[in-house]
């Protein structure tokens, strides 16, 4: 395994151990299967996971064209998946938990339609 991987192996880790105790969130979520975990992992690089991570959890950012389209070719579901297995850690407030997930379904739409976030779609 090369080393540009490592940080998803370890988020991996940390979600099937976050899984296997069932930490409940206050809106329940469907639990991601470790099969589709193993998958969405394959489908981002260490730059890409991290990109879409800090769009969603942290603050709006640039989001290349390539990250856009491993988004995007990963799938819907890998998508959800992971952001409510993250969720699902129950770090976050309800307000919060909705901002997140409008960031989740906004950068899904923005990639869908643009093929990459610039600077000029950061204007909400």
């Amino acid at each position: 395994m090369d080393s540009k991987n490592t940080p998803i192996v370890k988020l991996f880790i940390v979600f099937t151990i976050l899984n296997t105790f069932h930490i409940a969130s206050t809106q329940p979520v469907p639990a991601p299967t470790i099969e589709t975990e193993i998958a969405c992992e394959h489908r981002q690089t260490n730059i890409c996971g991290d990109t879409v991570y800090y769009y969603i959890f942290i603050e709006r950012t640039v989001v290349s064209q390539e990250c856009c389209r491993r988004l995007i070719n990963g799938g819907r579901d890998c998508h959800d998946d992971l952001t409510n297995t993250i969720l699902r850690r129950g770090e976050y407030d309800g307000q919060r938990k909705q901002e997140i997930m409008k960031r989740q379904d906004e950068i899904w739409n923005l990639c869908k339609k643009n093929g990459k976030i610039d600077s000029k779609d950061l204007h909400f």
